[in-house]
């Protein structure tokens, strides 16, 4: 129930920003409101993208549509942000800690994900990632750990794995990415989409 919460919660969001945002043009005189929607719809974005099984897309089309190329290098920044902090939850605290805040919020989902990783090997739970991966990119993955958290990221439908946050949390778990490595495999993975939004104006 809390999942459809915030998914409803996002759903409303690019309601807002649709009709109090674009039905009216934005002028001088209405700085405070934009930037205050600009704010929220990041904020909430963020919040999305860095759970477990919670797609975080919705709110960034609405977004995209909102406010245009404009809002693009933004909007880039919260999704490395957001990927960036599940990255370091998952390394720096207790799988049975995560676990836990997980089951008490509801996430049941996400609490069995961190309970059947966390008793893995660091190899065990990078195959945890790419499992559900074409088979064919199964091997070459394996022996490509920061191209295979790349491909998650940006495989359709990948919220049956985790999604953005849930793979994030993964590799944080994992303790085999670098942080360096990751943050850079992370910030070419959400490229695509802002670069194509700039370049082509939508």
């Amino acid at each position: 129930m809390l999942y459809l919460s915030i998914l409803g919660l996002g759903h409303l969001a690019g309601e807002f920003f649709d009709l109090s945002l674009v039905a009216e043009p934005v002028d001088d005189a209405r700085p405070l409101s934009l930037y205050l929607g600009l704010s929220l719809g990041l904020g909430l974005y963020m919040v999305l993208m860095a759970l477990p099984f919670v797609p975080g897309m919705e709110v960034s089309v609405a977004l995209l549509i909102t406010f245009g190329p404009e809002i693009a290098p933004a909007l880039y920044m919260a999704t490395v942000t957001a990927l960036t902090g599940a990255y370091a939850v998952g390394n720096r605290i207790h799988s049975e800690l995560i676990g836990r805040f997980f089951g008490a919020l509801g996430f049941t989902k996400a609490e069995r994900f961190v309970g059947d990783l966390a008793p893995l090997t660091p190899d065990g739970k990078l195959q945890a990632l790419i499992d559900r991966a074409p088979i064919r990119l199964v091997p070459f993955l394996l022996r490509h750990r920061y191209i295979a958290v790349m491909v998650a990221l940006n495989l359709p439908g990948n919220t049956i794995i985790g999604g953005g946050g849930g793979i994030a949390l993964l590799a944080g778990m994992s303790g085999i990415f670098r942080f360096r490595y990751y943050l850079a495999a992370v910030a070419l993975a959400v490229t695509p989409v802002p670069v194509a939004v700039i370049v082509f104006g939508h």
